[in-house]
C-alpha cells in the first residue's frame, strides 16, 4: 500500500487541493517532509489568519516561501472579516513614501498592490475608515469595494467618498448608516468611466431625489437598492416613479434589484417598459399593484429583453396562468414562490418549461401553507428536471410518482443537474 507521502509531488498536489486551508495547516506540521511537500505556492492563494499585519510584518511574511503568492487575504477577528484580494504577485508592492494621513492606518500596508477588499462588521475608528477612502484615492489601483454593516459613518466627508467610489468599478455598501448629504454627494457625482456595478442595499434613501439616484443607475450595468435586515429602503412614492422615468431611457443597465420596495406608485405602463428592457430583475417582496404583476408577465410572454427573474412573495393569483406559464418558457433562469399560485399555474408553468428553447434554471415554490402540485404530470416533470441544468422544488406538496420521476430524471440524465427538494410534502 502506498503511503500519501511517497505519492509523486503532482498527484498529492492535486489531492491537498481539495484539503480545507485549517487542516492544510495541520497537514504541514506532520514532518518535514509533509512540510517541504505541501510548501507548493498553488495551494496557499486563500490564507485565512486571525490577526492584522502592519507594513513591516506583513512583508515578513510575504517572504515566507508559500505566502509569497497569495491572491486572496481572509482576515476573522471577533466577529470582523475582512478579505483581501491581490494582484497577481504581492511581492510587487511598489515603496511609496507615506504621507502623514497613511500612518497609522490599520489598512495601508495592504493597499500597494490590492485588488479588492471585503470589510464586514468592522469596528474600526472614523479616522481608519476615512484613510481606507484615502487610499483608494490616492492609489487609484482598487477594483471592487465591499462594506457590510458600517456604523460609525457619519465623520466621513461626503466628497471623498463620492470621489472615492467613482475610482472604483464596483462597490457594494450594504446595511450602512450613509446619511443624506453621503448619497446625495454619491449619486450625483460626475459619471464614472470605470464603475459598473453599484449595490445600497439598505441605504435610506427617503429623502435622496429618485431622479438622481436614477440617473446614478442609468450609467450602470447593475445596480440594487432594496431593504436588508432592519435596515429600510423607504424610497418616498413619488421618488420611485422619477427613478423608473430615469432608467427608462438608459442604454447601459441591465441588472435591477428593488427587493422589498414600495413600486405601488409608479405608473404600470412606465414599470413594464423600464424593466423589459433589462436581462436581470430581482423583485423580492417588492411591493406591486394587480395591474404591474400582469403587466410585467404579459411584456415577458409577448417580447422583452429579460432573460433572468426573481419573483418571490407577490400575488400572481389573478395572472392568466398560461401567461404565467409562457412567460416562464421565455426566460433562462427563473424564481418564482411565495407568490400564492394555483395548481393551474404550476400546471402551465412545466408545460410550457418542457416545450421552452431557453430554460436552463427553475426554482420554485408554494408559500408556508405548501402549494398544490396535484396538476403536474408527473412524466412532463420528470422530463423537465432531465432537461434542466439546476432545479429547486420549496414548500410543495408532491405525490409519490411525482418524486420518483423527478428523482429518477435527476439521476438519468447525461449531464449533471443541481436539484433540490426544500420542505416538501410527500404525499401517499
Amino acid at each position: 500500500m502506498v503511503k500519501l507521502l511517497e505519492l509523486p509531488q503532482e498527484i498529492l498536489i492535486s489531492i491537498l487541493c481539495y484539503v480545507s486551508f485549517k487542516d492544510l495547516l495541520h497537514f504541514v506540521l506532520v514532518s518535514k517532509t509533509a512540510h517541504d511537500k505541501a510548501s507548493e505556492t498553488s495551494l496557499w492563494k486563500h490564507v485565512k489568519l486571525k490577526t492584522f499585519f502592519n507594513e513591516e510584518t506583513l512583508g515578513e511574511f510575504l517572504k515566507i516561501e508559500r505566502y509569497s503568492k497569495v491572491q486572496i487575504l481572509e482576515i476573522e477577528r471577533k466577529g470582523q472579516v475582512i478579505i483581501l484580494e491581490f494582484y497577481r504577485n504581492p511581492l510587487l508592492i511598489q515603496e511609496q513614501e507615506e504621507t502623514p494621513e497613511d500612518q497609522g492606518s490599520f489598512l495601508a500596508a495592504y493597499f500597494k498592490n490590492l485588488k479588492k477588499l471585503t470589510l464586514i462588521s468592522c469596528m474600526a475608528e472614523c479616522a481608519d475608515w476615512n484613510n481606507i477612502f484615502h487610499q483608494i484615492i490616492q492609489q487609484g489601483k482598487l477594483k471592487e469595494l465591499t462594506v457590510k454593516t458600517w456604523l460609525n459613518c457619519a465623520s466621513t466627508p461626503p466628497d471623498m467618498l463620492a470621489t472615492a467610489i467613482a475610482k472604483l468599478e464596483v462597490v457594494k455598501m450594504v446595511e450602512t448608516s450613509l446619511n443624506h448629504d453621503q448619497l446625495t454627494a454619491i449619486f450625483s457625482a460626475p459619471s464614472s468611466p470605470s464603475l459598473t456595478e453599484a449595490d445600497f442595499s439598505g441605504s435610506q434613501v427617503q429623502d435622496v431625489s429618485g431622479s438622481v439616484i436614477g440617473k446614478f443607475a442609468a450609467k450602470l450595468r447593475k445596480f440594487s437598492l432594496g431593504s436588508v435586515g432592519s435596515h429600510k429602503c423607504m424610497m418616498a412614492p413619488r421618488e420611485a416613479e422619477s427613478f423608473f422615468q430615469e432608467i427608462l431611457s438608459s442604454q447601459t443597465l441591465q441588472y435591477l434589484d428593488l427587493s422589498k420596495c414600495n413600486l405601488r406608485s409608479v405608473d404600470d405602463s412606465l414599470f413594464t417598459e423600464a424593466v423589459g428592457k433589462l436581462n436581470t430583475l430581482k423583485l423580492e417582496w417588492a411591493k406591486l399593484t394587480r395591474e404591474q404583476t400582469a403587466g410585467l408577465f404579459s411584456r415577458i410572454a409577448q417580447q422583452s429583453c429579460l432573460q433572468q427573474l426573481a419573483f418571490v412573495g407577490n400575488h400572481v393569483d389573478h395572472v392568466q396562468p398560461q401567461l404565467i406559464g409562457k412567460a416562464v418558457g421565455k426566460l433562462t433562469k427563473v424564481t418564482i414562490e411565495n407568490s400564492w399560485m394555483t395548481g393551474e399555474v404550476f400546471k402551465e408553468i412545466f408545460q410550457h418549461a418542457l416545450n421552452s428553447t431557453t430554460l436552463k434554471e427553475l426554482k420554485i415554490g408554494g408559500d408556508s401553507f405548501g402549494g398544490d402540485f396535484s396538476l403536474v404530470c408527473p412524466e412532463v416533470l420528470g422530463k423537465v428536471v432531465g432537461r434542466l441544468r439546476a432545479m429547486r422544488l420549496k414548500d410543495l406538496s408532491l405525490s409519490q410518482d411525482q418524486c420518483m420521476a423527478a428523482m429518477a430524471a435527476s439521476k438519468l440524465s447525461p449531464n449533471y443537474i443541481d436539484f433540490q427538494m426544500l420542505k416538501v410534502n410527500i404525499i401517499r
